[in-house]
């Protein structure tokens, strides 16, 4: 498989919050992007509809979020596949990659409009990390010690 995909409907009281996730390979082609993008797009679209049609609401949905791990693997022409499907379906989009992403889309000015911010994390300190691990094994009954 090129693309590793998945996706996920969350009930809220009010709205579905749906969203998908794609993680592109390196040989991931603009073809396989975009069929990947339809796929999990109409896929989160009929959870939400039915979940809807099962509680009896008929309150618009909010756009699905589509989140695109490593996506400083993807090529213009696989980044302009899914901004063109995105846009023409209400998609929200959140790119995650490596620093200098935003300069990469800087290059290509109908992407680059579409850049709301851009963030940089910072390495973890070691006491943080130690609360996370900590957080998270407590919650599964472990200790870290």
């Amino acid at each position: 498989m090129a693309c590793t995909a998945r996706s996920q409907t969350n009930d809220s009281r009010s709205r579905c919050n749906c969203w998908a996730c794609i993680s592109p390979a390196v040989t991931c082609s603009a073809s396989r992007v975009a069929k990947e993008v339809i796929e999990l797009y109409w896929s989160v679209e009929q959870i939400g509809k039915a979940i809807r049609a099962v509680r009896g609401e008929t309150a618009e949905l909010r756009p699905p979020l589509l989140l695109v791990d490593e996506a400083d693997r993807l090529n213009v022409k696989g980044l302009e596949a899914m901004r063109d499907i995105c846009d023409r379906n209400r998609i929200a989009v959140v790119l995650i990659g490596m620093p200098g992403i935003d300069k990469k889309l800087s290059r290509y000015a109908q992407l680059y409009s579409r850049v709301r911010f851009v963030h940089e994390f910072r390495d973890l300190s070691r006491e943080e990390l130690r609360g996370i691990l900590e957080g998270k094994w407590n919650d599964l009954g472990m200790s870290l010690r």
